[in-house]
């Protein structure tokens, strides 16, 4: 706006001092060692006042400076061995400590919109953000055969973040490999994942919850416990040097409603996201059919299910009421064809580049009221509801087709210009960006271009031109 001002990062500084030390070992071996630290500070410009609007009256501030200061740490170190030409070992372990030491800002006042300012009952005070993370891996590779390798591999992954509801969480992932490349006409890589996030200290961020009115069952899904399954497969056939075909499959299941016995505590994440599961398959192929051409083409196919739960209640009897409690199941289904071509070196002058990619996504949202069919817990079934029926939602449906084509003429040796145009359709259909939902979007105020809110078709043509010494 004109007459009002963006809120912008104030200037700063951070000045860190790093140094790193090598080692080589026997049975080719070696150990590195990095270290890093930093102090970052702000330059003490004021803060912005809550109002331009000479008309208002406002509290003077707790202070007038953010007086931002923040340290922080690193550490990385790293082994690796390979004794025998059959096995090798890796061990690495990183660490960063982002220790905020702002001063806590109590805000007892607040201006919405320009409007008359509104005391604070409670003065709301800012949360500091940080962070301390260590991340602990181990790899061990076995090459039985010549074009065979087989390994093992284990992940830890522990963080505490300030001001989240959990005090610090821990992963702990188990991952088996099978390797089979360099063979020359096909190459195998394949991984299964085994992960389990749980958290600890959560007793004080339910009485959070609780405090401003959230659910003390609800959890936060980056940081929540959950157990996870996930299997990757990639694949290559290279029939003829002029020929490649290749494929992929990943799928993979999060788990958040999970009976936690060891802690004698209720299933964790009773609301929010309760679990997520995802299919990905992937086919294509390269073509080179001569010195001068090639040749592109790829379909993907992906598949995304969520349920979440929720419960519509207010402070009170509603609160604890199990009958109010409803659930979103989301299922995305995307479809994506990708081909690109190219020329090159046409009477030893021209190169031409072209694509096309399109997607289509249909997306599907079923709201339910009481029990989840087929993945409701026995504590959980709940016979009645006091939620009406919910009403079906229609289909989200998108379509994105993009196209470009790029000359590039070699004028010498040294200089060449190129031209280039770009074409890209979109349309959606989308009950939450319908003029109904969003009524302000009727006055065409609002294109996103590669985004959501409205359909548009765009053509672009840029040009340029190429030194080379």
């Amino acid at each position: 706006p004109s007459r009002g001002r963006n809120s912008l990062p104030p200037s700063n500084s951070f000045y860190s001092v790093n140094g790193m030390a090598s080692v080589k070992m026997p049975g080719r071996s070696r150990a590195t060692a990095y270290v890093s630290m930093g102090q970052l500070k702000d330059a003490g410009a004021s803060l912005m006042p809550q109002t331009i609007n000479s008309a208002n009256s406002t509290a003077a501030l707790e202070r007038d400076r953010v007086n931002g200061e923040a340290r922080t740490s690193a550490v990385n170190l790293t082994f690796v061995s390979r004794p025998t030409r059959y096995a090798d070992l890796s061990l690495r372990y990183r660490s960063y400590d982002y220790d905020n030491r702002t001063p806590v800002f109590n805000m007892n006042q607040r201006v919405s919109y320009d409007n008359t300012p509104a005391a604070v009952t409670t003065p709301v005070p800012t949360e500091p953000f940080g962070v301390a993370r260590h991340t602990f891996d181990a790899d061990f590779n076995v090459t039985a055969l010549r074009f065979a390798t087989a390994g093992i591999g284990f992940s830890r992954l522990q963080e505490a973040r300030s001001h989240r509801i959990f005090e610090s969480t821990t992963d702990n992932v188990v991952r088996v490999i099978f390797d089979s490349v360099g063979k020359g006409w096909y190459s195998l890589r394949t991984k299964f994942e085994h992960a389990e996030r749980r958290g600890k200290g959560i007793e004080h961020g339910e009485i959070e919850l609780a405090a401003i009115g959230e659910q003390p069952g609800m959890r936060q899904f980056d940081i929540a416990p959950r157990d996870r399954n996930r299997v990757t497969v990639l694949g290559s056939i290279t029939p003829a040097g002029m020929l490649s075909f290749n494929a992929s499959v990943a799928a993979g299941k999060d788990n958040y409603r999970l009976e936690l016995p060891e802690t004698n505590t209720p299933p964790e994440s009773l609301f929010g996201l309760r679990d997520n599961m995802h299919q990905v398959v992937t086919f294509g192929l390269d073509a080179v059919p001569s010195d001068i051409i090639t040749f592109g083409a790829s379909y993907s196919f992906e598949h995304y299910n969520a349920l979440n739960r929720s419960r519509q209640a207010n402070p009170g009897v509603e609160f604890n009421d199990p009958t109010r409690n409803w659930s979103a199941e989301g299922t995305d289904r995307v479809h994506s064809v990708m081909l690109n071509a190219g020329i090159s070196k046409i009477a030893d002058k021209v190169d031409v580049q072209l694509s096309y990619d399109f997607n289509r996504a249909r997306a599907v949202y079923e709201y339910m009221a009481g029990a989840v069919a087929n993945r409701t817990l026995p504590e959980e079934i709940v016979l009645t509801t006091s939620l009406p029926t919910p009403t079906a939602l229609p289909t989200v449906k998108s379509d994105l087709g993009r196209g470009a084509a790029d000359l590039m003429y070699e004028l010498t040796s040294h200089i060449g210009v190129g031209v280039s145009y770009w074409y890209e359709q979109y349309r959606v259909t989308d009950f939450t960006l319908d003029a109904e939902a969003n009524p302000e979007l009727t006055r065409g105020s609002a294109v996103l271009l590669g985004y959501l809110y409205r359909p548009y078709t765009a053509h672009t043509v840029w040009g340029r031109m190429v030194c080379r010494w």
